[in-house]
Order: structure tokens, then C-alpha cells, then sequence
């Protein structure tokens, strides 16, 4: 017996002496090894900014012919314009361009396309706009590598044009004055990776160096940190090297929107690290670009009105907030859209439009559908007699900007890399570039081998979990692709308590321990929505710590479990015996049944009382030797955890449908359970109870209840168990009552479709899924 996915601790790799002598900790020796960096100066230059010598700018291809076109607009006093892009990344590259030639004595004119009326790159249309105001050079950054077209124009209007970019090269470069992409070096150099903040930072790092005045650079870090971070850029050293310095000016900025950030998003400048950046900072500036007008950000960005940066990160926080919705709205639409068709679930990529989702959401929708479905995704919107328009989002091993170019013929525009791209093409032409594009993604599969191994930086006990470790690792940090955060994993520990936190209750915190007693806090993001076993676990994390109060803590975050070694066999070997009787096509005597097996388990939930039979919900079952599934349950898991309790040698499937499937039904059952817990148990709710009288999952429930509070109708107090205390009366929230409604529809309708699905699914197919849930080959 062996699990769907091994964890398997990385191949030990030679440390050299002079490594060992300076580094204790043998997990960050094997790091070093990993980033090649098998001197002690390279390694301490690593993690020290202050020995690192950067690499000279003019390796870049066309670096030094662009910086010097630069100086002469200068010297000139030439018109110049900068074209940027609404990314985070690109933001930021036109706010370090503008402030650059500010601080040289230029004024520049700037435009930062509009999503949803652009999208990214230089529309021909938009340039000609610009340019109708006269300009004698055009300087691009996080954009420019592929737009020919728009490059031979400008050319035409005896415009310069200095591409700085950073995205995958096309097959025939633009005619520019000078092209400056890292990707035009070999990918071992060390300029090879960086962004295109980091791009636009060397090209202006050199002209300050032929106006003497190179110190300045430093006041353009902080961008290259933020730019940077954002994009998730690889983080070799050279960009190591980028990112901590712009770290550490970021923990001092000067710039009051950061400032009123940091304190919108409550953090402390002191303790600043790249999480911030890439879970607080960069969504509320990548809100801005998806559903505003980005332009907007550079002056803000260097503003000295503290009001006016005031208002501006509100302004992003409210935008930040809208965009979490359409993104949860667009999410349970694609969801809902692949649950309906067979035909698109049983494709190598997922390739899907509608006419009205929002453009700017739907790279982080594809993001989260490749998380939950492993497969490359497209996800396009636009109205069906004009250009449609999408982004793309890859796995690991899968280059979707080559498959996207082998059908680049039948598409408008494309650009990106290896990860993400944006494409956009014509609605006529969508049908036949799905079939293509899943043939391009089919033949690089059959190409590669896709790792089923999960690798870790070793295996630990609990007990070697400590701050003191926790400081050890953090000497590599940043840390981002190419040197990422360790992970560990740790066998055999028992789940003691969970519960669930957060605004829409999806994170979970555990408490654990090993068979010494040794116990840890955990926690899950967004692990709420996944199956834990009820059992001795095996885990995989990553180590921590947070401030509270000025004291770190240990902060350990879950990336995956699953049962252990010795209740995986339990399972198999139970699986083995059990024996199916399948009476889901037909109507079946229930006295019959019971008088053939007379210790039935019959697990029922969400039918009325029948005085006659026991029916047992998924709280009170119990072992016995057969189990009869009476009603339709809610979700697999629901099945795997009910079989695991029971444990029968015979399994009975039945078919009837619940009787709280409609939203109505659904939310005036809770009403009456709340009116019951509030008039004769103090408030005291039981939301697993709840769950299973009405034959709902856990967070449907907690759903129904989100929504009534929205809605002002109750107030919730939590406790740090499965139970709450309700109260009438409350304050209501109309956004937050759209959002939990629709959410709630959504829950309703995926279990609606697994009932439906679990009636005809063949037994074989059901056994399988529930296997692999549990992670078992079956055999």
C-alpha cells in the first residue's frame, strides 16, 4: 500500500566544510548548497546586502545604448513619456521611472493602460492618443517586448523608444531604438530573473551614474521590493540582494501612502517581510489596476499631502474589498459552470467564458481553479460579436505561454510567460483554440513527467519546532521562488482541538500533539474547506513566528495532511472486505432489510421523523457490522468520515433526496432551530448538530447563519468549540448580505449536484473517489 503522493525529504546534497563551520543549522547548509552558493563569501553575501556587489547594469542587453539616449533627452530637455502597465509590477515600474527623471530635473508624461478598456500591452489606438501631444521619446516598462505593430508607429513619428520588459521574448524582436529585456541574457545569468521593476531600476541606476549622482538609487528600492515581490519574481540573488535592501528602506519609508497602508492593514513597519507585501500591500494596489483607473497611483505614490494619501489608501482598501467579492462571485460561477459539464471537467486544461464577468478578477479566479483542480486555466470574458479577452494561470511543469503560441494564429494579442499569460482573440475563434490548446497542454503531459512527490526540506519531531530554529531558517530570508520558505514534515500526531476563525470562518486552528505529549498550535489557511481526518495524522508546514504584544511566536501554517501510515491500512484493509448492495435504482423494502440485517445502521439526515425506523444522522453513528446510506448525502467526505466511523463489512446504498434543498426550506429550518436555541438554551447553537439535521455540509450552515447576521436579523457570539450563542437583533449589512446570499446559493447547488451525482455514479467509481480521498491506491 502506498499513498497517491509521497513526501519525500529533498536528496542530501555535500556541504562544503567552510559552510558547515559558518552555518550550524544543517537545513539552511543544504539551502546554500541548493542556490549554489558553496563559498563562505558568496553565502554571507547572501544574507548580508552589505557584501553583495551588484551586477554592472550594462550586462543587459542594450542597457547602456538606452541610458545614454536618456542623458541626451535630458540634456535636451526633450518631451518624454513613459508607458507602464496596471500590474503591481508595473505600477510601480512607471512610479520608479516618473520619480527617477523627476529627481534628474524632467517632468515626464505617463499612461498606465485601463484594464478593462486596454488590457495589457500598447493598443495602436491609445499610443496615437498619447503621441498626439509630440514626444521625442517613448520609454516602456513591464511591457513593450511583443507590440510591433504599436513600436513601427512611434518609429514612423521619429519617437525613440526604449523598451524595458521582462515577459517571455518574442520570435522576432521590435524594432526599437533599444530593447532591454533580462530574457535576451542566458538563464543562468544573474540579471536573468529580474521583474520589470527591476529591469526599469538598472536602466535608471546607470543614468544616474552618468550624471554622477548614482547614491540617489536608493530612494527607488522600496519599489523594487514591492514590484518585485509582486510579481512573484525568482528570487536569485541578485533579486535577493533587490528585495532586502528594498526591505529595509520599505521598514523607513518616507512615502505617506505606504505609511497610511501600514496602518490600514495594521502593520508594523519594524517587522515588515515579503508576506506583507504579497498578502496585505500588493492586493490593494492590484485591486486599483483590476477594477480603476492605475494612473492614479503615481502621483499618489509621491505625494507629500497627507490627506490626499490618506483618502487614496481607503480608496484602495474599499476596491481591495469589492474585488474580493466579484472574485468569490466569478469563482462560484466557474465552479458551478464545471460542475454542469462533463465534458470541459474531463479536459487536460480548463477553458472557460462569460460574457460578463469582470476582466480584472480573472487571473486570481484561474488562480484559484488551478489550485483546486491542478490543471492549466483560461478564463475569458467579453461579449460574443467582439474580441474576448482572458488570463491564464499554469501548474508547475506546464509552460501555458508556449501552448498558448503553438495557436497564436487564431488570437489578437498575447503575452506572458511560463505561469501566466494574457491572450485575447475573437468569440468565433474560442472553439477551435480550446481543442488546440488542450492538444498543446496534452503533448507536453505525455512530454514531462508530472511529479506525484511532494518534497520536503526534511522530516521533524514537535519537540524541535522552536523560535530558536524558527530565527535559524529566517537568515535566507526573502525568501519567494527559486529560495522558498522550508517546509517540514512531521508523522503520527493526533488532532486535539480545531476550530475556525477568520471573517467567513474558512481557517482553522489546531491543537496537536505527538506520543510524548509534546503539543503545538496550528494553523490552516483556508483549511476549512478541506477533509481532516479523525485520526492520527501525518503533516506538512511551514515554520514561523508572529509578533504579539512584542514577543515572537511560533507560527506554524499547514500545507497538507493526511491520515498516517497505520490508519491508512486500517482503511485499506476494511475496504478489502466490505461488501456493497446497491439499491439506489430501485424502490426497497425498509422492514426487509432491517429483518436481513438486523444491526442496520441507517443514516439519515434532513427527512421527516419516522416514528417507525431509527434513523441516525452523522452525530450519533456508531460500529456495526452493515451501514444503509438512507438519504443522499451532502459531500464525499461526509461519506468517507461515516464509513470510517461505522466500519460495517456490508454497505447499503440508498437514494432518497433530503428535504431541505431549497434556499427557503433551508433558511427557515435554521430559523426554527435558532428560535429553539434562544428561547430554551440560553442561545447555545450547535452548528455539526445543525449540519446533520438538516443533511448540509458544516459550512453551508455556518453560511446560513453569516447571512442572517448580514441580514440584521441575529447577533453571534463564538466560542472556541463547534458551538455558538445566538442572539435576536443585530446590525445589517447590505453588501455582506449579497455576498453570504449568493455564496449561499452556490453552497446549495454543489450539494444539490454531488446528490445527483452520488445516485448514479457506479459503485466502483464512488469506492475510488472515497480511497483517494484518504489517500489509498486501490488495489
Amino acid at each position: 500500500m502506498t499513498n497517491l503522493i509521497e513526501w519525500s525529504p529533498k536528496p542530501k546534497k555535500e556541504v562544503p566544510q567552510e559552510i558547515e563551520k559558518l552555518f550550524p543549522n544543517k537545513w539552511v547548509q543544504q539551502r546554500f548548497v541548493e542556490l549554489h552558493l558553496t563559498n563562505s563569501k558568496t553565502a554571507e553575501a547572501f544574507i548580508n546586502p552589505s557584501l553583495y556587489i551588484p551586477t554592472n547594469p550594462v550586462e543587459l542587453p542594450d542597457l547602456e545604448k538606452g541610458a545614454q539616449r536618456i542623458k541626451k533627452a535630458l540634456l535636451n530637455k526633450e518631451e518624454i513619456g513613459i508607458w507602464g502597465d496596471f500590474d503591481v509590477d508595473g505600477q510601480t515600474s512607471t512610479i520608479l521611472l516618473v520619480q527617477a527623471l523627476r529627481i534628474l530635473g524632467a517632468n515626464p508624461r505617463y499612461h498606465i493602460p485601463n484594464r478593462d478598456k486596454e488590457s495589457h500591452g500598447i493598443r495602436l489606438h491609445n499610443l496615437k492618443d498619447f503621441v498626439s501631444v509630440p514626444i521625442k521619446l517613448l520609454i516602456t516598462c513591464d511591457t513593450g517586448v511583443s507590440e510591433n505593430a504599436s513600436i513601427e508607429f512611434a518609429n514612423s513619428k521619429d519617437i525613440d523608444v526604449i523598451i524595458t520588459d521582462h515577459h517571455s521574448l518574442p520570435e522576432l524582436l521590435p524594432n526599437a531604438y533599444a530593447v532591454i529585456n533580462p530574457k535576451r541574457l542566458p538563464s543562468e545569468h544573474a540579471l536573468n530573473k529580474l521583474a520589470g521593476v527591476g529591469t526599469a531600476y538598472k536602466l535608471m541606476e546607470y543614468v544616474f551614474r552618468l550624471f554622477n549622482i548614482e547614491e540617489e538609487k536608493g530612494r527607488l528600492l522600496d519599489l523594487v521590493a514591492l514590484g518585485t515581490i509582486a510579481d512573484i519574481a525568482e528570487i536569485n540573488p541578485e533579486n535577493h540582494f533587490l528585495v532586502q535592501s528594498g526591505l529595509e528602506k520599505l521598514k523607513r519609508s518616507e512615502r505617506l501612502l505606504l505609511k497610511e497602508i501600514f496602518i490600514i492593514k495594521e502593520i508594523n513597519p519594524d517587522l515588515l517581510n515579503e508576506t506583507h507585501i504579497s498578502f496585505s500591500i500588493a492586493p490593494l494596489l492590484n485591486a486599483l489596476g483590476r477594477l480603476d483607473d492605475a494612473n492614479s497611483v503615481v502621483e499618489h505614490f509621491l505625494t507629500d499631502d497627507l490627506q490626499k494619501a490618506r483618502i487614496f489608501a481607503n480608496i484602495l482598501e474599499n476596491l481591495n474589498e469589492k474585488r474580493k467579492l466579484i472574485t468569490e462571485q466569478i469563482t462560484e460561477a466557474a465552479l458551478a459552470i464545471l460542475q454542469r459539464d462533463e465534458l470541459e471537467q474531463n479536459q487536460e486544461a480548463i477553458v472557460l467564458h462569460h460574457s460578463d464577468w469582470h476582466p480584472g478578477v480573472l487571473g486570481i479566479v484561474a488562480s484559484q481553479l488551478v489550485e483546486i483542480f491542478k490543471k492549466p486555466t483560461i478564463l475569458l470574458s467579453g461579449f460574443q460579436d467582439q474580441v474576448i479577452r482572458g488570463s491564464a494561470r499554469s501548474v508547475d511543469g506546464i509552460n501555458i505561454f508556449e501552448a498558448i503560441r503553438e495557436s497564436s494564429q487564431m488570437l489578437t494579442q498575447y503575452g506572458g510567460h511560463a505561469m501566466a499569460a494574457g491572450i485575447s482573440l475573437r468569440y468565433d475563434a474560442l472553439a477551435l483554440f480550446k481543442k488546440e490548446f488542450n492538444k498543446s497542454i496534452q503533448k507536453q503531459i505525455q512530454n514531462k513527467k508530472i511529479s506525484q512527490e511532494i518534497l520536503v526540506d526534511g522530516f521533524l519531531e514537535l519537540d524541535q519546532l522552536n523560535i530558536d530554529f524558527v530565527n535559524q531558517l529566517n537568515i535566507l530570508a526573502p525568501f519567494g521562488p527559486g529560495n522558498p520558505p522550508f517546509i517540514f514534515a512531521t508523522r503520527n500526531i493526533s488532532i486535539n482541538k480545531s476550530t475556525t476563525f477568520g471573517k467567513a470562518r474558512n481557517h482553522i486552528r489546531f491543537k496537536v500533539s505527538d506520543s510524548t505529549n509534546i503539543s503545538l498550535d496550528l494553523l490552516w489557511w483556508k483549511g476549512a474547506n478541506k477533509s481532516i481526518p479523525e485520526s492520527m495524522v501525518d503533516i506538512i508546514y511551514r515554520p514561523g513566528k508572529n509578533s504579539y504584544k512584542g514577543k515572537d511566536e511560533l507560527q506554524i501554517e499547514v500545507i497538507e495532511m493526511q491520515p498516517s501510515e497505520e490508519v491508512l491500512e486500517e482503511l485499506q484493509s476494511a475496504s478489502q472486505k466490505l461488501e456493497i448492495i446497491d439499491l439506489r435504482s430501485e424502490d426497497f423494502n425498509l422492514q426487509a432489510l432491517l429483518n436481513n440485517y438486523q444491526d442496520l445502521v441507517i443514516w439519515a439526515e434532513g427527512l421527516s421523523e419516522n416514528k417507525r425506523y431509527r434513523y441516525e444522522t452523522r452525530i450519533n453513528l456508531h460500529p456495526s457490522n452493515a451501514l444503509l446510506i438512507y438519504s443522499c448525502p451532502p459531500s464525499l467526505v461526509d461519506i468517507a468520515k461515516a464509513w470510517k466511523i461505522v466500519n460495517p463489512k456490508i454497505l447499503v446504498l440508498g437514494k432518497m433526496m433530503p428535504e431541505m434543498d431549497s434556499m427557503n426550506s433551508l433558511l427557515m429550518s435554521i430559523s426554527g432551530m435558532i428560535n429553539l436555541a434562544v428561547n430554551r438554551r440560553a442561545g447555545v447553537f450547535d452548528i455539526h448538530k445543525a449540519a446533520a439535521a438538516t443533511g448540509h455540509r458544516v459550512k453551508t450552515i455556518n453560511t446560513v447563519l453569516r447571512y442572517l447576521c448580514s441580514k440584521g436579523k441575529i447577533s453571534i457570539k463564538e466560542h472556541p468549540d463547534t458551538e455558538l450563542t445566538i442572539s435576536f437583533g443585530g446590525i445589517e449589512n447590505v453588501n455582506q448580505a449579497s455576498q453570504y446570499e449568493n455564496y449561499l446559493r452556490f453552497l446549495i447547488q454543489e450539494t444539490i449536484s454531488f446528490r445527483k451525482w452520488y445516485q448514479k455514479v457506479d459503485t466502483s467509481r464512488l469506492m475510488s473517489e472515497i480511497y483517494e480521498l484518504f489517500s489509498i491506491d486501490k488495489k
